[in-house]
């Protein structure tokens, strides 16, 4: 997303929303974030988001959020909440 301003013009109404794939990535990162969020905290569900990521081939959780592989991206944030990372 190149413009940071566009979600909270979109939230506002009468503004146009947001293309439905830029939707879906939205959809998709607060889904994790708050998946991470609840069980770990804000400051660790922050690190685990923008750190690399060893049950995501050493890629970061973010771009996987971008590429909306949703599949991936979830399954390796609940191994990390249930402590089966290594697996």
């Amino acid at each position: 997303m190149k413009d940071r301003s566009s979600p909270y013009k979109w939230a506002k109404a009468g503004v146009p929303e947001p293309r439905p794939e830029i939707e879906a990535r939205l959809r998709l990162g607060y889904r994790v974030w708050k998946t991470l969020e609840a069980a770990e905290g804000k400051h660790v569900a922050l690190a685990w988001l923008m750190g690399s990521n060893p049950r995501l081939e050493g890629h970061l959780p973010v771009l996987y959020i971008q590429k909306q592989r949703s599949r991936e991206v979830l399954g390796a944030a609940e191994a990390f909440i249930n402590d089966t990372y290594a697996a």
